[in-house]
């Protein structure tokens, strides 16, 4: 099965081609990986996390755009 989506995957990525960069890409693309991480530090304060947790939440935060690992980890403490 994993075999099949890999091929259906890789047709897609040949059927899409090469983007163009432009610069409004670059510049949304820059915002997004800057404003994540510093989004996330500066919410960061508001939990009551471990070390180790406010840190991978606050990398997490660069691939998510808007500190969204921080919501993982924070969900978990309030059901517990």
């Amino acid at each position: 099965m994993i075999a099949i989506m890999l091929i259906a995957l890789g047709a897609q990525f040949a059927n899409a081609g090469i983007p163009r960069v432009s610069l409004d890409m670059l510049m949304a693309a820059s915002i997004r990986l800057i404003s994540g991480p510093l989004l996330a530090f500066a919410l960061v304060g508001f939990f009551d996390l471990p070390a180790l947790e406010r840190n991978v939440g606050i990398f997490a935060g660069q691939y998510a755009g808007s500190g969204a690992g921080l919501h993982h980890r924070v969900g978990e403490r309030r059901r517990a």
